[in-house]
């Protein structure tokens, strides 16, 4: 598979990325604005929230470096492999967050 397949899924892949970056930062709102800190209760989610989720993103890119890293194969395939590999993960973090915004909603 040469450079056009790459390319053509490249474009593939990021555009669903992009939906699946989409569906995260929906669930993300709908989680944060579910949260709230009551420091006079000693709780703190919204902050944990938003501390974890900038650690998972930090995670998340580091990851996929690695997993492109380690798929190697034809150069041109690199990006596909990263790209598939964000959009994977951020699929399944959306997942998360929508659970954790059904748990917080039960609450």
């Amino acid at each position: 598979m040469g450079l056009d397949s790459a390319q053509a899924r490249l474009h593939c892949v990021e555009k669903a990325e992009g939906e699946n970056d989409r569906r995260l930062n929906a669930a993300y709102r709908l989680l944060l604005g579910a949260l709230k800190d009551e420091a006079d209760q000693g709780t703190f989610t919204r902050s944990h929230l938003v501390a974890a989720q900038r650690a998972w993103i930090a995670f998340r890119d580091s990851e996929c470096e690695l997993k492109a890293d380690l798929a190697g194969g034809a150069p041109q395939w690199r990006a596909v492999n990263q790209a598939q590999c964000v959009s994977d993960l951020t699929a399944e973090r959306a997942g998360e967050l929508l659970r954790d915004s059904d748990a917080a909603n039960d609450h």
